[in-house]
């Protein structure tokens, strides 16, 4: 059984307790000052699923002294399935219970609730008492007379402690077989390394192997850079040499454009031969 919601309205000194969204796991304790409500928190448990007082009194002396009723409800799961317990009781005696699972109300009445948490849980009126006492006030002899010690285990959470030393001791004889095949293993490899051999001899040798690797790394760079320099310089002359033909090129366009001014000398010179003459022979007309 694992408790998720608990709460209750005026019950003993408390007007209002509310305990919601209790963790699901582990292991938690409830910490605080003599008469803070450390063990009231037991005796709410404790009257929720018995309908009793623990300490054999009256459920009336459970209400708040300033009040004449109590309501209290526990929400809780059992093998995976969720119930819901219901009480109420006033300073007349009368006492009302319900057992529910989701919807569905399983008992109602006190006597109907007890007899079907009963077979639900698995404890009888007197080793219901026993735990609630033993919690609020630590009497672990108890545990010895009580008549379900399997059912007391069950609901101080000693069986969920006993599973856990299972667990661990399986855990820990896993590991010690690991270990036991990783000790062979080692002392195999420890073999043969004995095997192999060391000596400083090797270790020298395997240093100096490395010292030729690294100068014949450096001797394919110098000849790859060997390799790449010639080419460089054939494209610089090749570039050179388109220079200079494009020079040659316009020089020889000059040449011919100087030679064909040459050959209209002098027919440029007849033509301006002329023109002076045809001026001369105007200008005598003028002055005949």
């Amino acid at each position: 059984m694992i408790i998720q919601d608990l709460q209750a309205n005026n019950f003993m000194r408390f007007h209002k307790v509310d305990l919601s969204h209790l963790p699901q796991k582990g292991t938690f304790c409830i910490q605080g000052d003599n008469e803070s409500g450390k063990s009231t928190i037991g005796i709410l448990i404790h009257f929720i699923l018995s309908g009793e007082c623990y300490k054999g009194g009256q459920a009336t002396d459970l209400i708040n002294w300033e009040k004449d009723q109590l309501k209290a409800q526990m929400l809780f799961t059992h093998n995976g399935v969720q119930y819901q317990i219901l009480r109420q009781v006033d300073r007349d005696g009368e006492h009302f219970a319900k057992l529910m699972k989701g919807d569905d109300i399983l008992a109602q009445g006190r006597k109907q609730v007890h007899a079907h948490l009963e077979g639900l849980l698995g404890y009888s009126q007197e080793t219901g008492d026993t735990p609630a006492y033993m919690i609020t006030h630590g009497v672990v002899q108890k545990l010895i007379l009580a008549n379900s010690s399997t059912q007391v285990e069950k609901t101080l959470g000693l069986d969920n402690i006993r599973s856990l030393i299972h667990h661990s001791q399986e855990n820990i004889s896993q590991l010690q077989e690991k270990l036991s095949v990783n000790g062979e293993q080692a002392q195999k490899l420890q073999g043969d390394v004995d095997n192999v051999g060391y000596s400083e001899e090797k270790e020298n040798g395997v240093n100096q192997r490395l010292k030729e690797l690294e100068e014949q790394k450096e001797k394919i760079k110098t000849d790859m850079k060997a390799l790449t320099e010639p080419e460089n310089i054939t494209q610089h002359n090749l570039n050179t040499v388109e220079q200079e033909l494009k020079l040659i090129h316009v020089k020889n366009n000059d040449e011919e454009q100087l030679n064909k001014l040459k050959n209209d000398i002098p027919s440029i010179i007849d033509r301006l031969s002329s023109m002076q003459t045809q001026d001369k022979s105007e200008e005598l007309k003028k002055q005949s």
